[in-house]
């Protein structure tokens, strides 16, 4: 075995292409080129919002909870919170760029989307040289994500 077999970074930077689904669990044309947690972008965000939690707690425990802070610390977390899951989202398929600030409104307005692309991101195993075929990587290049194929439905729950 190689130490590259273990290797996950190059393509979680490159990202995974998610097919969306609806509110509903209804399959859509829509699609996210998902980067995984051992990207980047994804690491550097994380990173940001360890701070800003950090900072949170810190004028809880000198302030107190109805400190003047404690508000726009708060909000500070929360947006923190809203990048990194945005900092999981390379590319996608509607006619708006995929700006941060785009996809942070996306997801903030759309949380069952953005779940899909937490879950995704980290399923570790998509993001292997040798990933299963349901995964496909994605290129950061909008005329190449195009031609890429659909990622399988997952098989139904069975019933108990």
């Amino acid at each position: 075995m190689k130490m590259q077999d273990f290797f996950t970074r190059k393509r979680a930077n490159e990202g995974v292409r998610l097919q969306l689904v609806d509110g509903t669990g209804n399959a859509t044309d829509a699609w996210v080129i998902v980067r995984g947690f051992d990207s980047d972008a994804y690491r550097a965000a994380h990173d940001s919002l360890n701070r800003a939690m950090a900072r949170l707690a810190s004028v809880v425990r000198t302030k107190g909870a109805d400190a003047t802070l404690f508000a726009a610390t708060q909000e500070e977390k929360d947006t923190e919170a809203l990048a990194e899951r945005a900092a999981l989202v390379a590319a996608w398929s509607f006619e708006e760029p995929c700006t941060p600030a785009k996809v942070a409104e996306f997801l903030r307005e759309a949380p069952y989307v953005s779940d899909q692309v937490y879950y995704f991101a980290q399923d570790r195993d998509r993001f292997f040289e040798n990933c299963s075929a349901t995964s496909t990587a994605g290129q950061n290049t909008n005329s190449d994500l195009a031609k890429q194929p659909q990622q399988e439905a997952p098989a139904p729950l069975p019933t108990l």
